[in-house]
Parts: structure tokens; sequence; C-alpha cells
């Protein structure tokens, strides 16, 4: 489905759960979208992350980083994780997509291109808290 509306007059709910995710008409409720997470297949509730910034959505699950383009559920850009975890975090900030997985520390565009990663042995917990400087994201504990 694809409907010709301003990005101003775009007013869309984004739902994802049971290894999908869909975009809403906030006003009709009408399905207008809807993409298949076949990696989340068997995510433990509250492991698929989502983050709505401008035109995108940005879809984290145990394995992969999703960019999707907010009216039409178009694939933009897509990344496997440098480590699966049970319940990543992910901030989104500016044009930083910050991703606590497992070891890893990880940052991509919003395009989901991988700028840069590092290992942090030293992590005790599997999903740690992330923030910048007026922007902060808890870790949701599964």
């Amino acid at each position: 489905m694809f409907r010709c509306v301003p990005r101003d007059e775009r007013s869309i709910l984004v739902v994802a759960g049971s290894a999908t995710v869909s975009g809403y008409d906030r006003r009709t409720g009408e399905r207008v979208w809807s993409v298949g997470l076949p990696e989340a297949a068997d995510a433990v509730p509250g492991a698929i992350e989502v983050e709505v910034h401008g035109d995108r959505v940005l879809v984290l699950t145990r394995e992969r980083l999703g960019g999707f383009d907010d009216f039409t559920g178009k694939l933009i850009g897509a990344a496997d994780l440098g480590e699966p975890a049970r319940a990543p975090t992910m901030l989104v900030d500016g044009g930083d997509v910050f991703v606590a997985a497992g070891r890893m520390l990880e940052c991509y565009t919003l395009d989901c291109e991988l700028r840069w990663r590092v290992e942090r042995s030293s992590w005790a917990v599997p999903s740690p808290a992330l923030a910048v400087p007026g922007n902060a994201r808890q870790a949701d504990e599964t």
C-alpha cells in the first residue's frame, strides 16, 4: 500500500512484536505497512526495541538493527550486531544510533551503517543503560 501524503502530514503509530513491525494510521487505525522480522521469531518479551526518529523507524532485535521508512515500511538499511544479546539497548541521538549488546558497544548511522564498535569485557549486565547529555535510555532487563 502506498499513499502520497506530505511528510509533515504523516501520523504513523509503529507497533513491534510477534516477529513483525507494522505502521498504523493514527487517525483511522488502518495498517499501512507490515514487515516481518524473522530473526525476532523467538525473542523474549521486551527484546525488540523501536525508535521513530524523523522519517526513520529503527528496530533493534537480539541480532540486528534495521532502518525503515516510517510511512512506507521500505527497508533503508540493516546491520548485524557484533554480538547477539538477550535484550540489547538502543539510544538514538542526532544522527547517531548507539547500541549496547552483550559485551559490545556500537555506533551506527541512521541508515544502519556501522561507524565504530568496541568490546567491553567488564560489563556485568547484559543490557546496560545508555546516555548522552539530555538523552537517556534505561535498560529493559527481561
